[in-house]
């Protein structure tokens, strides 16, 4: 992730995730996941001058251990829409990052450590989501099916999240 104070968000991501947060003494820091889970989980964050200004084209989809997004409210995270029609809150980091928050599964795990009670999975908004998937499936391998947002990768080596979700957005400044 980039970030303005890649520490401050870093400091987010570790409180929200679990894990262990790294500072790396110039500006950039990472969070290593909890005990249990694989180093392919950890999460760069880089400092950069420049402030986020777009839409996150990749982000994480989170499942919250309560039906409401309320500790991630008070850590510091912004509602940017509420459920709908879909049942999922978009809300912001610290640093104007979006990402997807779920309310609990029937078989979600308690989880010791974090906000959350994992990760769901990795969105990618794109303008050819089909292509996309079909050429990151022929570099990591799994298989693809098709989902009600858009193509979905599972099983992908090395990829440490259940799915990877492909999703198309009509934004011109993705061409």
């Amino acid at each position: 992730m980039d970030a303005g104070d890649a520490l401050a968000l870093a400091r987010f991501w570790q409180q929200t995730l679990g894990g262990t947060l790294v500072d790396h003494g110039d500006g950039s820091a990472r969070v290593d996941p909890p005990p249990g889970h694989g180093r392919n989980e950890t999460v760069w964050v880089d400092p950069v001058p420049e402030p986020h200004v777009v839409k996150t084209r990749l982000h994480l989809d989170l499942e919250l251990p309560a039906p409401d997004p309320e500790p991630l409210l008070r850590a510091g995270a912004q509602v940017r829409s509420e459920p709908g029609k879909d049942h999922w809150w978009i809300l912001a980091d610290p640093d104007g990052n979006e990402f997807c928050a779920f309310p609990p599964g029937e078989a979600s795990p308690p989880r010791e450590q974090g906000l959350v009670a994992g990760v769901i999975q990795l969105t990618l908004d794109c303008a050819d989501p089909q292509a996309q998937a079909t050429w990151w499936a022929s570099v990591l391998g799994g298989s693809l099916r098709q989902a009600g947002y858009g193509p979905k990768l599972r099983g992908a080596a090395g990829f440490p999240w259940q799915e990877w979700l492909f999703q198309a957005v009509p934004d011109a400044t993705l061409r």
